[in-house]
């Protein structure tokens, strides 16, 4: 990632913490699995940030990207899979 972008990325990374941990928290009902979610989220925004469209909303962004987190991570160990 360039520098201009870090420095782009660190920006809405702080200006969504609070939203996204609040989400995170909504979702998990477990404040350690939150903070996991919160922090897969980072890293995968972190990774993609480069071939993302400026003009796109940050904080929605993220908050897109938690979802799909949790989605992929943490809800499955909830669903009960029935073989017939």
């Amino acid at each position: 990632m360039q520098d201009e972008n870090k420095g782009r990325f660190e920006d809405l990374a702080l200006m969504s913490m609070d939203k996204l941990y609040t989400k995170a928290l909504r979702l998990t009902k477990n404040a350690c699995d939150a903070e996991k979610l919160v922090q897969a989220t980072y890293l995968r925004a972190y990774e993609t940030f480069d071939q993302r469209e400026a003009s796109k909303g940050g904080c929605r962004w993220f908050l897109s990207i938690l979802k799909n987190e949790f989605q992929k991570r943490l809800y499955p160990k909830q669903l009960c899979v029935v073989d017939n």
